[in-house]
């Protein structure tokens, strides 16, 4: 069996990749987000949500059914989302 000792630094070096890969999600989403915004606020949830389903979907994203609507409601209420 084989073991691995990390280095002293390790717990350190994992926190600042989970740190880039989130900015990295936000610098990257947040425009689709902000763009649906600005397209749907105020729309009902019905034209809100399929609208957030293809574009989350290109740009990676997978929701629940729940979790989409949540988001859709969200845009439809005039209310922007924003990563953080």
């Amino acid at each position: 069996m084989a073991t691995f000792k990390p280095s002293k630094d390790f717990d350190k070096i994992i926190q600042d990749l989970g740190k880039k890969a989130i900015q990295e999600v936000k610098r990257k989403d947040q425009p689709v987000l902000d763009r649906l915004h600005r397209e749907y606020a105020g729309k009902p949830v019905e034209v809100v949500k399929p609208a957030m389903a293809r574009a989350l979907k290109a740009a990676g994203w997978t929701l629940s059914d729940r979790e989409l609507t949540d988001y859709a409601e969200i845009i439809s209420r005039g209310d922007r989302i924003v990563l953080r």
